[in-house]
């Protein structure tokens, strides 16, 4: 049988990762987060003392990186000091080429398959993927959405630079020369500005059963 793959892209705070997981546990597929592969790396750079753009360095630890993450060490790869380390090594592309083979190995190694979100699970990783989206919204409703959240941890946070931080994001990853951040030809788009999490989770849950009939 084969394995079902469903690639939900998109810029960054659009609620894909969410929206993955739930889709994930309603199929009783895997789900595959290709955030925190960039994440992880970004994390043990920074602690190894190598440069973040020193690509030379990246690669020859690449050789021996450890993909394998303790679920303690979860809150430490979601702050906002490894999401901006995390966008600028992903934009190196000789990384990012080393590194499509080990995503890729998620989905072989998967039983039934899986949902995965990113940036380029569509384009890129999984470009025969059974079913694609690309998730998007405008920025100053991301940067509510990503503001919300980093105020959890820190009541310094300023909103100003909060969509400063998106703008730049966006630009890094939709100007990278590898894989740059785009929809999939054949992706369907969808805008959750004004849309709830759950209405988003229907919207993709409808497209499938829809394409299925």
């Amino acid at each position: 049988m084969q394995k079902r793959i469903i690639t939900i892209d998109g810029t960054a705070a659009s609620g894909k990762g969410t929206v993955a997981k739930i889709i994930a546990d309603k199929l009783h597929l895997d789900y595959f987060d290709s955030g925190i592969v960039y994440r992880k790396l970004a994390h043990d750079l920074m602690h190894s003392g190598i440069a973040l753009n020193d690509t030379a360095n990246i690669l020859a630890y690449l050789q021996e990186f450890d993909l394998n993450i303790d679920p303690e060490e979860l809150p430490k790869l979601r702050t906002d000091e490894v999401s901006k380390g995390a966008s600028i090594v992903a934009a190196i592309a000789t990384v990012r080429e080393k590194l499509i083979q080990l995503q890729r190995n998620f989905a072989a190694n998967s039983e039934n398959g899986l949902v995965a979100d990113g940036r380029d699970m569509g384009t890129v990783i999984f470009p025969d993927a059974e079913f694609k989206f690309f998730l998007t919204a405008k920025i100053e409703e991301r940067a509510k959405r990503r503001y919300n959240q980093l105020r959890l941890e820190n009541n310094n946070v300023i909103f100003a630079q909060v969509v400063k931080d998106l703008r730049d994001r966006d630009q890094r990853d939709a100007s990278r020369s590898s894989a740059p951040m785009k929809p999939a030809l054949d992706a369907v788009v969808i805008d959750s500005s004004h849309m709830a999490i759950n209405e988003v989770v229907d919207r993709i849950i409808n497209r499938i059963n829809d394409k299925q009939v």
